[in-house]
């Protein structure tokens, strides 16, 4: 459905479902299981938590810190450590890490977007 809504409204989609999609697209590939390697879908979940922070930030209109943006927010700040680790770091967090963030951050944008949106 998400999907569909980001192929009819393209750059129009809303920010909210447009952060949903780039949470779920991982999710679901992980889902499917036609990934084995824990090393791709690590920088699958490592890439759509990069993307997520970097548009979510478009909520508030405070332009500093990762941290800061995150504390307004309402994002844990490990997400912010772990997209920092993920995309400057010499060692990749764990698969297990970036589903866990990513269960997190999908929790998060329901709370923030979706049930406001309802």
């Amino acid at each position: 459905m998400l999907l569909l809504w980001e192929a009819r409204r393209g750059q129009e989609t809303p920010l909210g479902v447009f952060c949903t999609i780039t949470l779920l697209k991982p999710h679901m590939i992980d889902l499917e299981g036609t990934i084995k390697d824990e090393e791709i879908l690590s920088i699958l979940y490592g890439s759509a938590m990069t993307k997520f922070v970097n548009f979510a930030s478009s909520f508030t209109q405070y332009r500093g810190s990762l941290y800061k943006i995150a504390k307004i927010l309402g994002i844990q700040s490990y997400i912010i450590d772990y997209r920092h680790r993920f995309s400057h770091g010499k060692q990749m967090p764990s698969l297990r890490v970036f589903q866990q963030c990513n269960k997190v951050l999908m929790d998060w944008i329901k709370d923030y977007y979706w049930v406001k949106e309802e």
